[in-house]
């Protein structure tokens, strides 16, 4: 690595951070998340006709347009039928946006006023169809666990769960390191659901030994950049293995420390917004922060098998921090109130 990569990998960073910031400032009150969350289901409505489209003519709206297929496209060709792509790099991108908009949409249904419900409703159906076109197991399962969680949880129970997970995620690599993930018992029950499924999940789990393997020759720092943080072939330099996870990829390019910067960023908002939620009544916390607090918490989880790490990740990410960090303010705020309320001195008596 050179000196020029310090500037290139430092800038890269920083444009990647810049919802995250941006958010921090500016989409931390209670009233901004549910903008984001509003924002989240209008997109996902418009988006889900061509996702239609795809779904029926397979993936064909990037070739018309602007010429070109962005992926492989025997990836698109499931169960009979085609993974809608439309604009993004992969199908499951789509889907887990898909999943995003309905939680979204689950989260403005709870909250909204009785005589609104059976419009949310039939959005939260129309949302639902939509992530089931996309016929990805994994962000099916996501909601799944989400909409219960979402529908029925009290609010610091949803912020205790998302803290945990974030925990889990974070924590992750050291337990695939101890061999305390029951890789086995998980492959064999995602061959009882479906036989392509769990063979792309062994597939996926044997090349990150392998890349374990690999990033372990580097731990502190990675490889860095240039595919260095994979295996080649010693004599043709064919490529051996594909890093699909995120977290494979940011321990192989930079390290654990990389790695604990970037998922510990991720996670921190999470863990802060537990921390207020233990200080707090369940009705003084935004339900909005809480349902995007799960959908961030369930972004991490996809980040172990899938690369579904988005600039738009970062800006939920910033925006419940700023909101846990406008909680501590004024949790520090009545704190010290009440500091000052019991310094004030008492009548003095005389006594003659």
């Amino acid at each position: 690595m050179q000196a020029y990569d310090i500037l290139a990998v430092s800038t890269n960073q920083l444009i990647y951070l810049l919802p995250f910031f941006l958010a921090r400032r500016y989409l931390a009150s209670a009233d901004s998340l549910r903008l984001v969350l509003m924002a989240l289901v209008g997109a996902g409505v418009v988006y889900s006709f061509p996702m239609l489209i795809e779904a029926r003519l397979s993936p064909q709206l990037n070739v018309w347009i602007y010429g070109f297929f962005q992926h492989d496209f025997n990836q698109s060709i499931r169960s009979g039928g085609f993974r809608p792509i439309v604009f993004l790099q992969h199908g499951l991108w789509v889907a887990f946006f898909a999943l995003m908009a309905l939680a979204s949409s689950l989260v403005i249904l709870r909250t909204a006023p009785p005589e609104d419900r059976p419009r949310w409703m039939m959005i939260v159906l129309w949302l639902a169809f939509a992530l089931v076109i996309c016929r990805s197991l994994g962000p099916m399962l996501y909601a799944a666990a989400l909409t219960p969680a979402l529908l029925v949880l009290p609010r610091r129970l949803q912020l205790s769960i998302a803290a945990l997970i974030a925990c889990i995620v974070i924590v992750y690599p050291m337990l695939r390191g101890a061999h305390l993930i029951p890789l086995d018992q998980i492959v064999a029950f995602a061959d009882g659901i479906s036989t392509d499924r769990s063979g792309s999940l062994a597939y996926r789990i044997t090349n990150e030994e392998l890349l374990l393997t690999r990033a372990a020759e580097r731990p502190w720092f990675g490889w860095g950049g240039y595919g260095r943080n994979l295996i080649h072939d010693i004599e043709t330099g064919e490529l051996l293995t594909v890093a699909d996870g995120e977290w494979i990829l940011r321990i192989g390019n930079y390290g654990w420390l990389g790695y604990i910067a970037e998922f510990g960023l991720l996670g921190l908002p999470l863990i802060a917004l537990a921390r207020e939620a233990l200080s707090k009544r369940g009705a003084d916390l935004s339900p909005y922060a809480c349902g995007m607090a799960l959908i961030l918490a369930f972004n991490m989880v996809d980040m172990l098998p899938n690369a579904t790490l988005i600039p738009f990740t970062w800006l939920l990410a910033g925006a419940l921090l700023g909101y846990a960090e406008t909680l501590a303010t004024e949790r520090r705020a009545e704190r010290n109130a009440r500091w000052l309320a019991s310094l004030d001195p008492r009548p003095q008596r005389t006594v003659i």
